[in-house]
């Protein structure tokens, strides 16, 4: 069995655990942002949820992939970076699209949801190299 084969599972379960995460995260927003924005809170509680877990599961599929040796350090720096990014473009692009969305429509859901996954990936890369 090769390296990646076995690294495989792992990438796997952590994206789902990830995928977990920002799913509770959501299903916790999504009276707030109701209440502060109506629809329109939700629709950016949507897409701040959407931009920062994309980058996660990226995250874990190249550190898993490129940087098996020093994943600790390296996993946090490229997930910090691509995180950054992904969501700064994504921030951009939704904002092009759907102007409406302002910051208590979607800038305070994107802070949320950017810290909740950031802090639920780095505790799982350390946790995952340390064991």
């Amino acid at each position: 069995m090769s390296t990646h084969e076995q690294a495989e599972p792992g990438v796997v379960s952590r994206c789902g655990f990830l995928t977990a995460v920002t799913a509770t995260v959501w299903l916790v927003v999504t009276g707030p942002a109701y209440m502060l924005s109506g629809v329109l809170g939700l629709e950016g509680a949507s897409y701040a949820a959407v931009l920062c877990l994309i980058p996660g599961w990226l995250v874990f599929s190249v550190v898993d992939r490129y940087f098996v040796a020093h994943a600790q350090v390296a996993g946090v720096l490229v997930g910090t970076v691509l995180r950054m990014l992904f969501v700064l473009a994504g921030l951009v692009a939704v904002k092009a699209i759907r102007p409406e969305l302002g910051f208590r429509e979607f800038i305070v859901w994107i802070l949320v949801f950017y810290m909740a996954t950031l802090l639920t990936e780095t505790l799982m890369l350390v946790k995952h190299r340390s064991a």
